[in-house]
């Protein structure tokens, strides 16, 4: 089962920036990140245990409980390090964020009205998070930072510029997936794709009915270490600088 966390504030976009929680598993949780650049032809400065090509699967409920609510506007904002695909009710929503220097990862704004509904069953909204733990010319993964970040806005449509705004930052329950095998190839750039479906969860991205099949078949609270981050826009583009203050 999960909830979240709400606040209500203006709108106005310097009022409402997207200054997520970071959610990531216990694994990394407990891990300090590692500077991953060097010279070409020096060693690699990353020590320790390393993670590498880790799915994740991860979901959030989001209830509308009333009828009244159909006037509304949703907006999705999400981010994660390393990759997200990202679905509600079981459509496929889009995947991001574009690569990027850890610490000026984009993020992404979808507009989800269209796929939320009222009622008493929540809207699920489920996340494929990907972590490659490679460090190459696409991406410099392999540093220890592992997290996913989303937050809905509820915006009601009439007199927009005078009522305040819903923000909701989601949390998540998670199951590790272990359909994806595969060795390194393209100079270390990527994992080959070796999918096994008899060990994948077919069910997990679908809105569940009751509340027993949403608290049981082996989800954890995705949770471990709340990584906070800060963002700064630039050439209209928003980035977040992670453990940075501006």
């Amino acid at each position: 089962m999960t909830y979240t966390l709400q606040r209500n504030i203006k709108m106005n976009e310097k009022d409402y920036p997207f200054q997520p929680h970071w959610y990531t598993i216990p694994e990394f949780s407990e891990q300090t990140p590692q500077q991953p650049y060097h010279k070409e032809y020096e060693p690699s400065p990353l020590h320790g245990s390393r993670i590498l090509n880790l799915h994740i699967l991860a979901r959030s409920e989001y209830f509308i409980l009333s009828e009244e609510h159909k006037g509304q506007k949703y907006l999705l904002r999400i981010t994660a390090d390393d990759y997200y695909k990202v679905y509600i009710n079981g459509k496929y929503i889009g995947q991001g964020p574009a690569p990027a220097y850890p610490e000026k990862y984009y993020y992404n704004t979808y507009d989800i009205t269209k796929e939320l509904s009222a009622g008493d069953v929540p809207n699920l909204i489920a996340v494929h998070l990907y972590y490659q733990g490679l460090v190459n010319r696409v991406w410099n993964s392999g540093e220890g930072r592992m997290a996913l970040a989303a937050e809905i806005l509820e915006i009601p449509y009439k007199e927009i510029l005078y009522k305040e705004i819903l923000q909701t930052s989601l949390l998540w329950s998670y199951k590790k997936s272990e359909a994806y095998t595969g060795d390194r190839i393209g100079y270390d750039t990527q994992f080959l794709e070796n999918f096994d479906s008899r060990l994948w969860d077919k069910d997990w991205k679908q809105r569940q009915l009751n509340q027993k099949e949403r608290c049981c078949g082996g989800w954890r609270e995705l949770s471990g270490q709340i990584i906070r981050s800060c963002l700064s826009r630039q050439s209209s583009f928003w980035f977040i600088k992670k453990g940075r203050r501006l």
